[in-house]
Parts: C-alpha cells; structure tokens; sequence
C-alpha cells in the first residue's frame, strides 16, 4: 500500500520491507519495522504505544483507551482492576481507603474526624469509635470521663459521675454514693465524709 506520490512510501500503518508495503504492528500508527512504533494511534503513548496512566487496553484491537475507574492510577483488563492506587488509596487491586478515611468518590479518601477509628459517607458519621469514645455514630467520651484540650477522653475525678472541661468540674452526682451536687462539686450529704473515693 503506496501514497500517491513520486517515491511512493508507503501509507501510514504500513512499513517498507524490500519492496513491499508491511502492516504495521497494532497499536502503531506509524512504524519503521513490526514492533517499532514511530507514533501511535489514540492516545497512545511512548515506543510501545501504551495507554497512558488513567486508562487501559481492552486487548480487543481497538485503538482507543478507556478511562480506569476513579480509585486507580493505573488499571488494566477492566476499569476497576487497579495497577497502582490513585491519592491515598491503598492495597491493589481493588484500591480502598485506608483505614480512618472514607470513600467520596474522589481519587483521594478524606480523613475521618478524630473520634472515629472507621467513618463513612462523612468524616463525623463514625462507624466504630476510636479508642473508648461510645457509641457510634457520634461517638462522645463515655460517662466519667470528659475530653481535654488535646481531645483525649480522661477520667473524671473520683468524686465526679459526670464531668465537664476539667476533671473535678462535675455536672452530676451519684446519689447512691451519698453525694450532692454544689456548684461544680459533687459534695458527701450530712453524715458523711470524703474519704477519697467515689462513696463517701
């Protein structure tokens, strides 16, 4: 297969052995021997004319790449069967986020809020609590303890059922230990002494 001109190379996809016109190689558009592609078809990259990161081959002879799915960089054979993860993904080939990120719908996972161990669908919807904190979704610090200033769930004092801010700030009492609420204090009723435990 011949131009139409005064040398007669021969027409793209066609390579010149002796004197015959030689098919190229698929993918090569253009080609100076069967696997020395000199450009490529599509958008088709480099000496072998490979998809470039974010598509595939789908190995049926079409010049066309197709788009990897959005949690891969790179993808062969399907969309979803990841070569390499994109943003912070992790664990070819299926790409998830890491745990205490959560899945958008973007290449990158966005962290989850600092009271979650596993989110979903936001940072704040936890689905297991970090540490201690209880229950989930909201996942607050459990009852006798209080969350400080570096967001660490920390224990109440003694004399505190609840607290607030600080550790000897209570907001209730238990009665059944015969203690009574006085400003932020959970003091012992009448008759009883504070013996540096929780009953008086």
């Amino acid at each position: 297969m011949r131009g139409p001109t005064t040398d007669c190379p021969c027409i793209d996809g066609y390579y010149e052995e002796g004197t015959e016109c030689v098919p190229c190689n698929y993918p090569c558009k253009t080609c100076s021997a069967p696997d020395v592609c000199d450009t490529c078809l599509g958008v088709r990259e480099g000496d072998y004319c490979v998809c470039p990161d974010g598509s595939y081959d789908n190995l049926t002879n079409d010049p066309n790449c197709f788009s990897c799915d959005i949690q891969c960089k790179t993808c062969s054979i399907s969309a979803d069967y990841c070569g390499i993860c994109a943003g912070n993904r992790v664990d070819p080939t299926e790409c998830p986020c890491d745990e205490g990120y959560y899945n958008i719908g973007e290449a990158s996972c966005p962290v989850c809020d600092y009271k979650c161990l596993t989110c979903s669908t936001e940072s704040t919807n936890c689905d297991i609590c970090d540490g201690i904190r209880d229950p989930a979704p909201a996942c607050p610090c459990p009852g006798g303890y209080y969350e400080d200033a570096a967001l660490d769930c920390v224990l109440c004092n003694y004399s505190c059922e609840l607290c607030n801010d600080e550790a000897t700030t209570c907001i209730k009492c238990n009665a059944d230990y015969h203690r009574y609420l006085s400003g932020s204090e959970c003091l012992c009723e009448d008759g009883f002494f504070d013996n540096g435990e929780a009953m008086c």
